[in-house]
């Protein structure tokens, strides 16, 4: 870029402004591209600093929005020190930012709210539950603002009302004790309700914050045992989630997460007798969402986020059909197994011959009160298949 250009304030104004637009590009390009993301935002910086000497100078918020979008560029890192350096980002912001709320616009009111939360979300990244509870005041500040927002002014208004209300839950979730589930699941509910009555049709941005709104609230409710309350909202989350999970990456592990919910709430009474009326305690079709959801994690082959859901959803349908229909088992593992990658594949492997060496035990069971019997066929045929797949595990055979 030319000096001679950027001799005007305009001049100057209008490149940082195109510099944080290019920055915001780059950073959606993620991984190699978060360092020329960086160079972008801080050239944005050195354009717009200069410009902004009045306190109520409304080039503030543009490089408020430089800092902002520096600091969420940086926490997508995995360790502490880029952290530290989002929330001095998001601190630059809000001193820029603080001073423009005299202006009574409310747009500054919003911005404002929005490096409350990024900075609440940088605070949670530590994981240590001081920066918890300092992330959760963070939120509260973020919401103390957004009650002096008309919604009806735009329905981005109520969107950041949610997300705050959305991240303050998962926060608490984090910290010990019991009364913290409760707190969240009343966080949980106000998201729930700034985006407006049940029964209206949401728009898709608001479906991904109602879907995991849901999620966190079933899995909230889920770890304090109450079992049918986290089916409802689980399946509440998954509905609002189904529409977006194909082409989104964010909608498809909510997704996941709800079906999670739904095959651990099932497994609780995988150890009861099966009961007389197909289907009717979820088992089956728990097993339905766990492949279903193992096929969609399958899009995003190699993403690290997808492995642990993977790795629970393969665990739960392998206990379930060594249970419930070991004739399906072996067929089950071939197709979903190599979803593993090398770091997940030995665990995997070893969930797959444990489930084998329980449905062996069934079928030697069965076998034997099924002597006499015009069934016993399938059920020998059924055990010699489990025993040659266990026979490929421990071979590390059976995917190929």
């Amino acid at each position: 870029m030319s000096s001679v250009s950027l001799q005007t304030p305009h001049a100057r104004l209008l490149a940082g402004k195109r510099a944080v637009e290019r920055g915001n590009r780059l950073r959606s390009q993620g991984g190699p591209r978060l360092g020329d993301a960086l160079g972008a935002y801080d050239e944005a910086v050195a354009l717009l600093a200069p410009l902004c000497e009045s306190p109520t100078s409304p080039i503030r918020d543009d490089l408020a929005s430089a800092w902002t979008n520096r600091g969420i560029a940086l926490l997508g890192a995995a360790f502490p020190r880029r952290l530290e350096d989002a929330v001095r980002c998001f601190d630059s912001a809000l001193e820029l930012r603080q001073p423009l709320l005299a202006q009574g616009n409310p747009w500054h009111r919003y911005n404002l709210m929005g490096v409350w939360v990024n900075r609440g979300d940088a605070l949670a990244a530590f994981g240590d539950g001081g920066r918890i509870d300092d992330a959760i005041l963070c939120y509260d500040e973020a919401l103390a603002l957004g009650l002096g927002l008309v919604a009806g002014l735009s329905e981005e208004f109520p969107r950041r009302m949610a997300v705050a209300h959305l991240n303050r839950a998962t926060a608490m979730r984090r910290l010990p004790g019991s009364r913290r589930l409760e707190d969240a699941c009343r966080s949980y509910d106000c998201a729930l309700a700034a985006l407006g009555p049940q029964g209206q049709t949401p728009s898709r941005p608001n479906r991904l914050i109602l879907a995991a709104a849901c999620v966190g609230k079933a899995e909230a409710l889920g770890a304090s045992g109450a079992n049918v309350d986290a089916r409802s909202c689980a399946r509440r989350g998954l509905e609002f989630a189904l529409p977006l999970e194909s082409d989104r990456r964010d909608a498809a592990v909510v997704g996941l997460k709800a079906r999670l919910v739904l095959c651990a709430c099932a497994s609780r009474g995988m150890a009861k007798p099966q009961s007389p009326v197909s289907g009717s305690d979820g088992i089956a079709e728990a097993i339905e969402l766990a492949e279903h959801g193992l096929r969609l994690a399958g899009r995003w082959d190699g993403d690290p986020e997808f492995q642990p859901l993977i790795q629970e959803l393969f665990r739960f349908a392998t206990q379930a059909y060594a249970q419930r229909q070991p004739h399906f088992l072996v067929e089950f593992i071939r197709e979903f197994l190599p979803l593993a990658q090398p770091g997940l594949a030995e665990p995997m492997r070893l969930i797959s011959a444990q489930a084998v060496a329980r449905a062996m035990g069934n079928v030697a069971a069965e076998g034997i009160s099924s002597i006499g019997r015009a069934s016993v066929g399938d059920t020998l045929a059924t055990f010699r298949e489990l025993r040659q797949a266990q026979e490929e595990l421990l071979g590390a055979a059976l995917p190929a």
